[in-house]
């Protein structure tokens, strides 16, 4: 990763660890200021992407999905 994308992912994961990542990748969006596309590429490198809801409700009705 570019010292940029750490500086991002620090951003997301900042905002999303103290929320149990009961967020969505606009939440992170809306509270960090960086593009949804930007956001997904990092949390797939992290290995973060599935740590994050999506925005419809699963058959359990637990937890979103996309």
């Amino acid at each position: 990763m570019t010292p940029r994308a750490m500086a991002h992912a620090y951003l997301i994961q900042r905002y999303a660890e103290p929320l149990e990542w009961n967020v969505t990748i606009q939440d992170i969006a809306d509270a960090t200021g960086l593009a949804n596309n930007r956001i997904g590429r990092i949390l797939r490198a992290k290995g973060w992407f599935s740590r994050v809801r999506t925005n419809i409700m699963d058959y359990q009705g637990l937890r979103e999905t996309a």
